[in-house]
């Protein structure tokens, strides 16, 4: 039913996703470089993320991670390009990125990198680089009262947006739409206030989410959502259209995974399956205002 706009942004950045060209090529839909599962028993987060870049159109994914989880992550997702994480440290290397990533568009940081000294440097190098960023899990220990110079999309559940502005739980989970407004504004970011009815804002413009349930409260979830989110950036949507899509694909993909599977049995790399069936719905679906 469409009720919601975030309904109408889905349906329109849907729309023009799968109009592509027949002469197309993957560096037509960009490269994503994801930095995640820096750590060797952490590979889950990068395979998760990889594999739903992958299922929401992305053209390429390179794989920043610890060399240990190369062949984990390939096993799930065989369509990345890997890197060792540490190379994102060596002299000169995150400002030349342009230039040894051909065709990368946007990053996403922090599922599984350790909220460290080294995490805290490969983050900031690669923020200085100026590309667009998803801003997830780990990362978001870095950005605690940062004013950003572009619209980077940070992803918080409510504990971490409780930390973020220095306020208990449970306020904001009273008052989720009216904080998470303020920080955008305040902070010049988009915000993605994950949990029932997830919200994107971008200050002035915010919406509420109207898919997803229960069920989608499992390990994994919001990697998923970080890698659509990245997919969308790297095919051209901007950053609060990308968001609001992303909740709202990721939403739905769990809805029809619970459908199938129920609440009880639902996991992460379930999501990540239904995401296909999730465009489709929602390509054939006219909103109505």
């Amino acid at each position: 039913m469409w009720d919601k706009l975030s309904d109408v942004t889905a349906y329109g950045v849907v729309k023009s996703l799968l109009n592509r060209p027949l002469e197309s090529h993957k560096g037509d839909f960009g490269t994503g470089l994801l930095i995640a599962g820096s750590k060797p028993d952490m590979p889950g987060c990068a395979m998760l993320a990889a594999k739903a870049a992958f299922t929401s159109g992305i053209g390429k994914v390179v794989v920043a991670t610890h060399h240990r989880n190369f062949s984990s992550v390939a096993g799930f997702a065989p369509e990345a390009i890997f890197m060792d994480v540490r190379k994102l440290l060596l002299p000169g290397f995150s400002k030349s990125l342009l230039k040894n990533i051909p065709a990368l568009k946007a990053c996403a940081i922090g599922p599984g990198i350790g909220k460290g000294l080294f995490a805290r440097r490969v983050f900031f190098s690669v923020y200085e680089t100026g590309l667009p960023m998803v801003i997830d899990a780990d990362a978001l220990t870095f950005v605690k009262g940062m004013v950003f110079d572009r619209f980077v999309i940070l992803t918080p559940h409510e504990a971490e947006f409780a930390r973020l502005i220095s306020k208990p739980v449970e306020e904001v989970r009273k008052n989720r739409l009216e904080l998470a407004i303020d920080y955008a504004e305040k902070h010049k970011c988009v915000v993605v206030l994950k949990g029932h009815k997830t919200i994107s804002t971008i200050g002035p413009i915010f919406m509420e989410n109207n898919t997803g349930n229960p069920g989608m409260a499992t390990a994994g979830s919001g990697d998923v959502l970080t890698g659509i989110i990245l997919a969308l950036l790297c095919q051209g949507q901007n950053e609060i259209s990308s968001a609001i899509a992303g909740a709202y694909i990721h939403g739905l993909a769990g809805d029809l995974a619970a459908k199938s599977l129920t609440v009880l049995s639902l996991r992460a790399s379930d999501i990540i399956s239904f995401i296909p069936q999730a465009f489709k719905e929602t390509q054939k679906k006219m909103p109505a205002l």
